[in-house]
């Protein structure tokens, strides 16, 4: 330890947090399916770049080494963090509002959004990428397309949390097995708006005597608006999923039994006709 700095350390806290939070985002996803909608795969994609961006900044610090690709990957692996969780929470409300079948919003709704989150994780990566290059028009380049990334980022962000709200305000259509994704999209909402505005901090921020600044950003600023607000949303969504049963065809179609209505699993009755 006596060879880590500051950063050095919270990336060992990082290590110890996510390792046993990949193990468990592989079990989710194996209960709840490795499918891109399940929405399970982000948060085993976040423990992998958490332990991956976390392992290079170890080797460097205890290593001495001043190999630039491991700088460049663990740049990479901080500021794509954001793209996962957004993803991971949006794919819960898609789940949530599949389950509400004509009282949700259509999947095709969703789209729009994950399309934009998709464009601001490449952006992000490139602009990462390339902020790290000896050559100025390459970072100048890298800093312009970073901007782009936090801006995307916090678009999603809003949508995110207006799909939230709108989903709560017919939460009496939520399915009852799906109420915990609900509640952990609900209690995720402000920890996520102050890791957006970490990483919008950090793509507009050129200033080298800023906290925010990228390759100089403020150990506490790091962890409490990046890793805590991470670990927070983590645990909410872990806890949610560990406790929701797997999303199959059953939970969805309306069934009935001639002109009598049965009762689903949101506690109400389906009438005849509906």
């Amino acid at each position: 330890m006596s060879s880590l700095d500051s950063h050095g350390i919270l990336s060992v806290i990082e290590i110890a947090f996510f390792s046993p939070i990949l193990l468990l985002s592989i079990f989710l996803c194996l209960r709840h399916g490795f499918k891109r909608e399940s929405g399970w795969l982000y948060l085993l994609l976040l423990s992998l770049l958490r332990l991956i961006g976390g392992a290079c900044l170890l080797y460097a610090e205890t290593q001495h080494s001043a190999n630039k690709n491991l700088q460049i990957t663990y740049y990479v692996c901080n500021s794509v963090g954001t793209a996962p969780l957004l993803l991971l929470a949006l794919f819960q409300l898609m789940r949530i509002n599949t389950g509400m079948q004509d009282k949700g919003m259509p999947r095709t709704f969703f789209r729009p959004v994950q399309l934009i989150s998709l464009v601001a994780l490449i952006v992000a990566i490139v602009g990462s990428t390339d902020f790290g290059s000896s050559k100025p028009k390459d970072a100048q380049q890298g800093a312009t397309m970073s901007k782009v990334s936090a801006a995307l980022f916090l678009v999603v962000y809003v949508a995110i949390a207006a799909i939230t709200l709108l989903t709560l305000s017919r939460s009496s259509h939520v399915l009852s097995v799906e109420h915990k994704l609900l509640y952990a999209c609900v209690a995720a909402l402000p920890f996520l708006l102050v890791r957006i505005v970490y990483s919008a901090a950090v793509g507009f921020t050129s200033s080298k005597g800023s906290p925010f600044y990228r390759f100089g950003v403020s150990i506490w600023v790091q962890a409490f608006m990046q890793f805590a607000m991470e670990a927070v949303i983590v645990l909410m969504f872990m806890v949610a999923g560990l406790l929701t049963p797997r999303m199959d065809e059953q939970h969805y179609p309306v069934q009935r039994q001639g002109d009598v209505g049965v009762e689903m699993e949101t506690g109400r009755l389906a009438k005849p006709g509906h």
